[in-house]
Protein backbone atom coordinates (compact mmCIF):
# COMPACT_ATOMS: atom_id res chain seq x y z
CA UNK A 1 0.00 0.00 0.00
CA UNK A 2 1.16 3.57 -1.07
CA UNK A 3 0.31 6.09 1.91
CA UNK A 4 1.78 9.73 1.60
CA UNK A 5 0.93 13.07 4.15
CA UNK A 6 1.68 16.35 2.45
CA UNK A 7 1.84 19.63 3.91
CA UNK A 8 2.46 23.32 3.40
CA UNK A 9 5.95 23.44 4.80
CA UNK A 10 8.24 25.24 1.85
CA UNK A 11 10.60 27.47 3.49
CA UNK A 12 9.82 30.50 1.47
CA UNK A 13 6.43 29.91 2.42
CA UNK A 14 6.61 30.46 5.64
CA UNK A 15 9.46 33.31 5.40
CA UNK A 16 6.39 35.05 3.40
CA UNK A 17 3.34 34.53 6.42
CA UNK A 18 5.97 35.50 9.21
CA UNK A 19 6.70 38.58 7.74
CA UNK A 20 3.84 40.40 7.17
CA UNK A 21 3.28 41.27 10.56
CA UNK A 22 7.04 42.90 10.69
CA UNK A 23 6.66 44.49 7.91
CA UNK A 24 3.32 45.63 7.79
CA UNK A 25 4.05 48.34 10.77
CA UNK A 26 7.07 49.55 8.29
CA UNK A 27 4.93 49.62 5.94
CA UNK A 28 2.24 51.54 7.64
CA UNK A 29 4.64 54.25 8.80
CA UNK A 30 5.25 54.90 4.90
CA UNK A 31 1.02 54.90 4.06
CA UNK A 32 -0.14 57.21 6.93
CA UNK A 33 -2.66 58.63 4.56
CA UNK A 34 -4.03 55.08 3.67
CA UNK A 35 -6.33 55.70 6.45
CA UNK A 36 -7.31 59.13 5.17
CA UNK A 37 -8.46 57.82 1.94
CA UNK A 38 -10.38 54.83 3.31
CA UNK A 39 -13.27 56.76 4.51
CA UNK A 40 -15.57 53.83 5.22
CA UNK A 41 -13.68 52.16 8.05
CA UNK A 42 -10.97 53.74 11.10
CA UNK A 43 -7.89 52.77 11.48
CA UNK A 44 -7.78 50.59 14.52
CA UNK A 45 -10.77 48.35 12.80
CA UNK A 46 -8.69 48.18 9.27
CA UNK A 47 -5.64 47.25 11.64
CA UNK A 48 -7.52 44.48 13.15
CA UNK A 49 -8.78 42.94 10.21
CA UNK A 50 -5.23 42.65 8.52
CA UNK A 51 -4.14 41.33 11.95
CA UNK A 52 -7.13 38.35 12.32
CA UNK A 53 -6.74 37.71 8.39
CA UNK A 54 -3.19 37.05 8.85
CA UNK A 55 -3.43 34.87 11.93
CA UNK A 56 -6.19 32.84 10.01
CA UNK A 57 -4.88 32.52 6.66
CA UNK A 58 -1.23 31.50 9.17
CA UNK A 59 -3.30 28.86 10.81
CA UNK A 60 -4.81 27.59 7.60
CA UNK A 61 -1.78 26.63 6.31
CA UNK A 62 -0.71 24.51 10.00
CA UNK A 63 -4.25 22.61 9.16
CA UNK A 64 -3.99 21.92 5.53
CA UNK A 65 -3.12 18.25 4.82
CA UNK A 66 -3.58 16.24 1.40
CA UNK A 67 -3.43 12.33 2.66
CA UNK A 68 -3.14 10.19 -0.53
CA UNK A 69 -3.53 6.74 -0.57
CA UNK A 70 -3.15 3.57 -3.11
CA UNK A 71 -3.97 0.57 -2.42
CA UNK A 72 -5.57 -3.09 -4.02
CA UNK A 73 -9.36 -1.12 -3.71
CA UNK A 74 -8.47 2.11 -5.35
CA UNK A 75 -7.31 5.29 -5.21
CA UNK A 76 -8.08 7.64 -2.15
CA UNK A 77 -7.07 11.14 -1.48
CA UNK A 78 -8.50 13.83 1.38
CA UNK A 79 -7.42 17.66 0.95
CA UNK A 80 -8.07 18.58 4.72
CA UNK A 81 -9.99 20.76 5.92
CA UNK A 82 -11.47 21.38 2.63
CA UNK A 83 -12.89 17.19 2.02
CA UNK A 84 -14.66 16.05 5.34
CA UNK A 85 -14.12 13.17 3.74
CA UNK A 86 -11.83 11.46 1.65
CA UNK A 87 -12.64 11.10 -2.05
CA UNK A 88 -12.28 7.54 -3.26
CA UNK A 89 -11.56 6.21 -6.88
CA UNK A 90 -12.12 2.49 -7.17
CA UNK A 91 -9.95 0.89 -9.81
CA UNK A 92 -13.33 0.01 -11.55
CA UNK A 93 -13.85 3.84 -12.18
CA UNK A 94 -10.07 4.12 -13.37
CA UNK A 95 -9.13 4.00 -17.30
CA UNK A 96 -5.34 5.17 -17.05
CA UNK A 97 -3.49 6.02 -14.11
CA UNK A 98 0.33 6.88 -13.90
CA UNK A 99 2.92 9.08 -12.21
CA UNK A 100 3.81 12.91 -14.48
CA UNK A 101 5.57 15.99 -14.18
CA UNK A 102 2.77 18.62 -14.95
CA UNK A 103 3.51 22.92 -14.70
CA UNK A 104 1.27 23.59 -11.78
CA UNK A 105 1.08 27.45 -12.87
CA UNK A 106 0.24 26.81 -16.69
CA UNK A 107 -1.94 23.61 -16.42
CA UNK A 108 -3.94 24.13 -13.02
CA UNK A 109 -3.32 27.83 -11.71
CA UNK A 110 -1.10 26.81 -9.02
CA UNK A 111 -1.27 24.64 -6.02
CA UNK A 112 -4.05 23.51 -3.69
CA UNK A 113 -7.81 22.05 -4.59
CA UNK A 114 -7.84 23.49 -8.55
CA UNK A 115 -10.61 23.25 -11.09
CA UNK A 116 -10.19 23.87 -14.57
CA UNK A 117 -10.07 22.48 -18.44
CA UNK A 118 -7.50 20.14 -17.19
CA UNK A 119 -8.96 18.68 -14.69
CA UNK A 120 -9.00 18.81 -10.79
CA UNK A 121 -6.11 18.95 -9.38
CA UNK A 122 -4.72 18.57 -5.77
CA UNK A 123 -1.53 19.57 -4.61
CA UNK A 124 0.92 21.15 -1.84
CA UNK A 125 3.77 21.40 -3.51
CA UNK A 126 6.09 20.51 -6.66
CA UNK A 127 5.21 19.57 -9.88
CA UNK A 128 5.01 15.73 -10.35
CA UNK A 129 1.43 14.27 -9.84
CA UNK A 130 -0.29 11.25 -10.01
CA UNK A 131 -2.87 11.48 -13.01
CA UNK A 132 -5.89 9.87 -12.81
CA UNK A 133 -8.04 9.57 -16.24
CA UNK A 134 -11.68 8.14 -15.04
CA UNK A 135 -13.98 6.47 -17.29
CA UNK A 136 -16.31 8.83 -17.24
CA UNK A 137 -13.91 11.84 -19.20
CA UNK A 138 -12.60 13.02 -15.78
CA UNK A 139 -9.58 13.94 -14.94
CA UNK A 140 -7.63 14.02 -11.30
CA UNK A 141 -4.67 14.60 -10.45
CA UNK A 142 -3.37 14.25 -7.01
CA UNK A 143 0.43 16.14 -6.32
CA UNK A 144 3.10 13.58 -4.73
CA UNK A 145 6.93 13.66 -3.34
CA UNK A 146 7.03 10.17 -3.85
CA UNK A 147 7.27 9.60 -7.37
CA UNK A 148 8.84 5.94 -7.30
CA UNK A 149 7.01 4.39 -4.40
CA UNK A 150 3.25 5.96 -5.69
CA UNK A 151 4.83 4.25 -9.55
CA UNK A 152 5.54 1.15 -7.74
CA UNK A 153 1.96 1.25 -5.91
CA UNK A 154 0.52 1.85 -9.63
CA UNK A 155 2.16 -0.23 -11.50
CA UNK A 156 0.94 -3.93 -8.85
CA UNK A 157 -2.91 -2.29 -7.94
CA UNK A 158 -3.67 -1.31 -11.17
CA UNK A 159 -1.38 -2.41 -14.01
CA UNK A 160 -1.85 -5.85 -12.80
CA UNK A 161 -5.23 -6.11 -12.86
CA UNK A 162 -5.36 -4.99 -16.24
CA UNK A 163 -3.11 -7.34 -17.34
CA UNK A 164 -5.07 -10.17 -15.55
CA UNK A 165 -8.25 -9.05 -17.22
Amino acid sequence: MFVEKQKFNQWWLWVVFWGVPFVWPINRLFNRGLAAMMHTISEPEWQLTLVVSSVVFLLMFFVIRLNTQINEDGVRVRFSPFHRKERFYPWDMISSCHVRIYKPLLEYGGWGIRFGPNGTAYNIRGNKGIQLGLKNGRQILIGTQKTAEAQSAITKFFHSRKTEA
